[in-house]
């Protein structure tokens, strides 16, 4: 299950409130959507049914209860979470864990399709629907009506649960969990959220008795303060009268619902707080306004929301402007602005430091407040958001809405007690006002989000620091900078824009479908292949790519890394000659993306953009194909950062773990965590770019491809004219093998400062010579084992939380691996990987559950097919077929795959794996006293 535990509302509203095309006024409240069917039984509780075709027979259900740790007493820290897990251990209808087992009958699977989670204010359960057959949704609401109201709080279930919760509760612990605790309670004093993180308190959830959580469920789990969401493909008559017979019966209420305090005392003035926690020792400066959280949802407060968006978004443009002007102390600049409990909210601006120059960092921040204060954006500037942000709204209103993002929005509005209105009339009301906005309006917006008088000043400090700045010391800066004239930060930049690419064109010739007519393949008079694929899924998208074989797998490890550095410090930069920055400027709705693919076995590029601009995208490509530039200084920029990461992390338990099973694994070999030290050391950027030019820009033989909505022969002429010149060059590739060692005796490591252990058991298997039907089975065997390890180690054992299974094979690869791992008691180590060993032996004895595998199979089925149906999954589809076998034959394979499957081919493999596999068992321990 999931806890949320900084901010505790689920949302902000705004946005979700919208007008009727109706209303003229600016003090006409905004009006509700006629299509979505709100309302209360008589018994109190409330529902919103929103139908909804897409996806078609898909249903998204949410029981939205108003309670969470927030509405804890004192003795019941961590009992709105317990009888979250509770819920799933026993009610009326389902004893036992057997809800589990009904719903991955009907084709969901756990932790994805079935999940719950608690924050502050809410507990919210989550049935994401296969389908809409008549026995699915009764299934579903007798399952929630039991949530609702008949959960078993049994002694022996809640005894077993404990350990889960408490494992839970373990794998949290970490210094940014830590570091997170001591911002909010600072973000925070003076509040019961302070005091009620929704994991609970450890003791309380050992010693806690079955009558106190019983008491927290009857309390506040009833009809008048639930509501259940439902989104999808749904006949709303007949899906209203299932609701009322099997929630209506929850009987009525009869004590008035009590009040919680949701407020945060707001402190007058600027403060300044310092934070530290070892492990988390990455400096950063946040700057906080806070100010009470008003709901205004009339036409005119929608307005203001809408002017305080889009001055937010200037503000985080402008920071990628600043941060370049202060790149020797500054890694990145954010701002954003949300909720903070219900009733407060937060506007803040976030500084990644390279080192702890606090008083440097303060300083700038402050003179970029006072210049956007006596500046604020120009015309020009807001001119040109504006009609991005209009281009945009105008795009949005044709695209399809789905079905799980409007129970998302729903789940916001049931919790809060939000008015709730179509998306149809969100693009209407946004199209409209968006138009009657000013630079007068943006820049009010601008100046109310940084107007509040309670502000925090809180740094984190780097490791070895322990100054920072006082509230006087920050006060101080703050009214010099104030007092300051400032000149204008847009009048001092230059613009830089995209110059046009001068092709040769070229020409094309059809040479035929394939997919069922789904493709369409053309030849370049350069020799490149083009395949096309019309989607209009995403009206006036379209996505591109170009790649060839190579890839990292294409060079010796240290090459490799060589080359992936040069690619990020190359695309970092732009395209070829074109910097980020004319990228960003240029005048188009949709922003132009364009980056390097370097993967095992392909490489190349691919981009994206809307069907207006895609001659621009492709001239992009085409400057990117033409040379490589890095920005000034850019590898040694990158070396500090490295540097400045791994000094922060050289004592980090994490890392020292990861470092030392990769040096085991791949002795002498350079890898993420142990890098070749020429990196750092000698190279040069000549160096890098040389790698770049030889190997990205040597290998143009590509296959380009083509998934979304355009004319086709609209993209045909693009092509001729900016892809049939390109030069088609390529150099001969061998792919390198690199295989894992596997050390006999187990890793131990004592070296956590948490009170849990760390377990990783790796299995390499040899011979296993790679086809795609293993690669696929491989996976499918993988899940199979996890969920026999999650009966057995936490619904048996209680011994963990979760445990994560994956077994995997590589094309090219003549072996096949497998990774288990989990947290737990350091004291049960031993034991649990004994457990471990015996699922996977019980499982090579006697074979995998062939009622396990439908359930998978099924669950499977649905999401192989969704994946196609999307234009990115059909393209990641299409571009694995050509670059494996040279064309579409296997398109579509796995779900062929999933299909034939049968229990006896998986036992085969899963034998031949187990019997040839190699075992690697590595265990960070809590470091000794």
């Amino acid at each position: 299950m999931i806890v949320k535990t900084r901010f505790g509302r689920l949302m902000m509203a705004a946005m979700a409130c919208l007008l009727a095309a109706c209303q003229t006024s600016d003090m006409l409240p905004l009006n509700s959507d006629p299509d979505l069917v709100q309302g209360r039984l008589d018994n109190g509780f409330r529902y919103y049914l929103a139908p909804n075709d897409a996806p078609a027979k898909r249903v998204y259900l949410r029981l939205v209860v108003n309670a969470g740790s927030m509405h804890e007493d004192d003795d019941q820290r961590g009992v709105a979470h317990m009888v979250e897990h509770m819920a799933f251990n026993g009610s009326k209808h389902f004893k036992g864990n057997s809800v589990i087992s009904a719903l991955e009958d009907a084709g969901l699977k756990f932790g994805i399709d079935v999940n719950a989670f608690t924050d502050f204010e809410n507990t919210v359960y989550l049935l994401n629907l296969p389908d809409n057959r008549p026995q699915t949704l009764e299934l579903a609401l007798r399952i929630i009506a039991d949530w609702a109201a008949e959960v078993s709080i049994a002694r022996d279930d809640l005894d077993a649960e404990r350990g889960i919760v408490l494992e839970e509760w373990r794998a949290r612990l970490g210094p940014m969990l830590r570091l997170g605790d001591k911002k909010s309670a600072i973000e925070m004093a003076g509040s019961r959220y302070a005091t009620r993180d929704p994991i609970g308190d450890p003791e309380t959830i050992r010693q806690v008795s079955g009558k106190r959580v019983a008491d927290f469920y009857r309390r506040w789990y009833r009809p008048d303060n639930m509501a259940l969401v439902a989104s999808g493909d749904i006949d709303v008559a007949k899906f209203k009268a299932m609701v009322e017979q099997y929630l209506g019966a929850m009987p009525t209420a009869t004590t008035p619902l009590e009040t919680v305090d949701f407020g945060i005392p707001l402190q007058d003035g600027l403060r300044a707080a310092k934070v530290h926690e070892v492990g988390a020792e990455e400096p950063a400066l946040e700057l906080s306004f806070f100010s009470p959280l008003e709901s205004d949802y009339s036409r005119a407060g929608y307005r203001r929301e809408l002017a305080e968006q889009i001055a937010g978004r200037m503000l985080n443009l402008r920071l990628q402007q600043w941060e370049k002007q202060h790149q020797d102390w500054l890694l990145s600049g954010a701002f954003f602005s949300s909720a903070i409990g219900r009733e407060t909210r937060q506007s803040i601006f976030t500084l990644q430091l390279k080192k702890g120059e606090y008083h440097s960092a303060a300083s700038a921040l402050f003179d970029l407040l006072a210049t956007l204060k006596q500046h604020g954006f120009s015309d020009k500037a807001v001119a040109s958001q504006l009609k991005r942000q209009l281009k945009l709204e105008q795009r949005r209103a044709d695209k399809a809405v789905y079905s799980i993002d409007i129970a998302g929005d729903l789940v916001t509005t049931a919790a809060n007690l939000d008015p709730w209105l179509s998306y149809k009339d969100r693009a209407r009301l946004n199209l409209e006002l968006i138009g009657s906005l000013t630079t007068e309006d943006i820049n009010q917006a601008l100046a109310r989000l940084t107007a509040p008088s309670s502000r925090l000043l809180l740094q984190t400090l780097g490791a070895g620091e322990i100054s920072a700045l006082t509230s006087a010391e920050a006060n101080a800066l703050w009214q010099q900078s104030m007092s300051r004239q400032h000149s204008d930060f847009e009048a001092g930049q230059q613009t830089a824009e995209m110059p046009e690419f001068k092709a040769e064109a070229g020409s094309s010739r059809f040479i035929g479908e394939a997919a069922d007519g789904r493709l369409k393949e053309y030849r370049l008079s350069n020799g490149l292949r083009l395949v096309f694929s019309q989607s209009d899924l995403n009206p006036g998208e379209v996505h591109f790519k170009a790649l060839t074989v190579g890839g990292m797998g294409s060079l010796a490890p240290s090459e490799a890394q060589k080359l992936r550095l040069a690619v990020n410090l190359a695309d970092e930069f732009g395209a070829g000659e074109v910097p980020q920055q004319a990228i960003i400027n240029y005048d188009s709705d949709y922003p132009l993306v364009l980056s390097s693919l370097l993967d095992g076995q392909t490489q190349g590029f691919s981009g994206w953009a809307h069907r207006d601009d895609l001659a621009a995208l492709l001239q992009l490509f085409r400057f990117k194909l033409q040379q490589v530039q890095f920005a000034s200084n850019a590898l040694k920029h990158w070396r500090e950062e490295y540097q400045a990461t791994r000094a922060q992390y050289a004592n980090d338990p994490g890392e020292q773990f990861a470092r030392t099973i990769d040096a085991k694994r791949y002795p002498g070999v350079p890898t993420v965590y142990n890098p070749d030290p020429e990196l750092l050391t000698t190279l040069t950027e000549d160096e890098l770019r040389a790698d770049y030019r030889r190997h990205m820009l040597g290998n143009t033989d590509f296959i380009l491809f083509f998934v979304g909505d355009i004319d086709e022969a609209r993209l045909i002429r693009l092509a001729e004219q900016y892809l049939a010149g390109i030069e088609v060059k390529s150099e001969a590739r061998k792919q390198y093998q690199i295989r894992p060692a596997t050390p006999k005796e187990r890793l131990q490591m004592p070296v956590s400062g948490e009170p849990r252990a760390e377990t990783e058991v790796y299995l390499t298997s040899y011979p296993q010579p790679w086809s795609a039907k293993q690669a696929y089975q491989l996976s499918l065997m993988g899940e199979l084992i996890q969920e026999q390890l999650r009966l057995k180690l936490r619904e048996e054992a209680s011994g963990v939380y979760g445990v994560t299974a994956w077994f995997w094979q590589e094309p090219g690869e003549d072996f096949s691996s497998g990774r288990i791992s989990f947290s737990s008691d350091p004291e049960r180590v031993d034991e649990l990987i004994q457990q471990l060993h015996l699922v996977l032996k019980r499982m090579t004895d006697e074979g995998v559950s062939p009622h396990s595998l439908e359930n998978k199979r099924r669950q499977r089925q649905d999401r192989l097919q969704r994946e196609l149906k999307s234009n990115l999954g059909w393209l990641e589809a299409v571009s694995q077929s050509y670059m494996t076998v040279g064309g579409p034959q296997q398109i579509g394979q796995n779900i062929r795959f999933n299909e034939e499957v049968t229990a006896a081919e998986l036992n085969n493999l899963l034998k031949q794996f187990i019997r040839q596999s190699r075992v690697f068992e590595a265990v960070m321990l809590p470091a000794s006293e």
